[in-house]
C-alpha cells in the first residue's frame, strides 16, 4: 500500500470514530434527558393550600322586560276628535278623562299609569278600530325566562335573584313569582316558563334584553381547595395528596361539598393551612427543587 493509500484509510478510520462518539453522545443525551424528564413528572408537584372564603354557584338566563298591566284604547266608532284632555307620557289615574269624540263619546283611563301613547289631536278624524291611547303600569316589570329540566332545581317561586340589563349594564333586583310546570318541548329537552318580578328601577324600559342570574348554590366561611388539585380513586371516590414527613406523599381521602369549577368545598380530611400537593393540568412542568413553597396558587 502506498503512503497516499496509507494516509486516506487513516482518515476514513478517524471519520467513522468521529460518527460513532457523536452518535453515542447523542443517545446518551436523549437518555439522560428522557430520565431527567420522567423524574421530574413522577416526583414533582405544585401545591395549594386549605383556606376558609365564600362560594357561590349561580345559573343564568336571559330574558326580555314586559309590561304585563297594559291598557290599549280603541276608537268605537269612526267620529272626529272634540277634544283631548292628557299628553303623551303623563301619568294618568283610573278615571281620568283621555279623549273625546265628536259623537260625545268619552274615553277614560281604566288603570294608573303612564300615557305611552296618544294617536289623536283636536280636530283628527279617526277610523273604527284604531288605537287611539296606551297606557302602561311601568312601575310593574316583569321578565319571563326558559328554564330547561337539568336546572329547575334552582327554580322556586319567592327565589330572589339579580337581574342585569345587557345594554345598559343597569343592576337590580328581582323575585321569582310564577313558575308554569306546563313544559314546552324542543327536540329531546323539555323547558318551563318562570316569571321574575323586577324591583322599581329608573332606566329599565320594556323590550329591553336581561340577564337574570340565581344561586345555585352557596355557602359562607367554609374550607376551600383549588378544584384542580382534588383528585379521584378508581371507585370515583376523591383524595388529595399530602406530605408524608419523609420528602414523600400520601392519599388522605376528603369529603366535598359545594363547588363551582375552580374551588371546592372540603367538608372533612383536610384542615385549614394544610398544604395539598398536586399536578399542574394546564401542562406546566415543575422541576425538583424549582416547587413554589409560598402557600396558595
Amino acid at each position: 500500500m502506498s503512503a497516499q493509500e496509507d494516509n486516506m484509510a487513516g482518515k476514513k478510520r478517524k471519520l467513522k470514530k468521529g460518527w460513532i462518539v457523536v452518535i453515542v453522545l447523542v443517545i446518551g443525551l436523549g437518555v439522560l434527558g428522557f430520565l431527567r424528564t420522567r423524574s421530574s413528572q413522577e416526583h414533582s408537584y405544585s401545591e395549594t393550600t386549605a383556606a376558609y372564603g365564600n362560594i357561590r354557584v349561580t345559573f343564568s338566563f336571559t330574558g326580555e322586560v314586559t309590561a304585563p298591566n297594559v291598557q290599549t284604547i280603541q276608537s268605537p266608532v269612526s267620529a272626529g276628535v272634540r277634544d283631548t284632555y292628557c299628553e303623551v307620557n303623563s301619568i294618568v289615574h283610573k278615571g281620568d278623562r283621555l279623549v273625546r269624540l265628536d259623537d260625545g263619546t268619552l274615553l277614560k283611563a281604566e288603570m294608573d299609569g303612564e300615557l305611552t301613547q296618544l294617536a289623536a289631536k283636536k280636530g283628527d278624524y279617526v277610523q273604527q278600530g284604531k288605537t287611539l291611547c296606551t297606557i302602561m303600569d311601568l312601575s310593574r316589570l316583569e321578565v319571563e325566562i326558559s328554564v330547561d329540566e337539568y336546572d329547575i332545581g334552582a327554580i322556586a317561586v319567592g327565589k330572589e335573584v339579580d337581574a342585569l340589563v345587557t345594554a345598559t349594564d343597569l343592576r337590580c333586583g328581582g323575585v321569582i313569582t310564577a313558575f308554569n310546570k306546563q313544559a314546552n318541548r324542543t327536540g329531546q329537552m323539555a323547558y318551563y316558563n318562570a316569571t321574575v318580578l323586577l324591583e322599581k328601577t329608573e332606566g329599565i324600559l320594556p323590550g329591553m334584553q336581561v340577564e337574570i342570574s340565581l344561586v345555585k348554590d352557596e355557602a359562607d366561611n367554609v374550607l376551600l381547595l383549588r378544584q384542580d388539585a382534588l383528585q379521584y380513586d378508581d371507585n370515583n371516590l376523591p383524595y388529595v395528596l399530602v406530605s408524608d414527613g419523609q420528602k414523600g406523599y400520601v392519599h388522605r381521602p376528603v369529603t366535598v361539598g359545594v363547588a363551582d369549577g375552580t374551588q371546592v368545598q372540603i367538608l372533612s380530611g383536610l384542615a385549614a393551612g394544610e398544604t395539598v400537593y398536586f399536578t399542574d393540568r394546564t401542562g406546566n412542568i415543575f422541576f425538583v427543587g424549582m416547587q413554589n413553597r409560598g402557600g396558595s396558587r
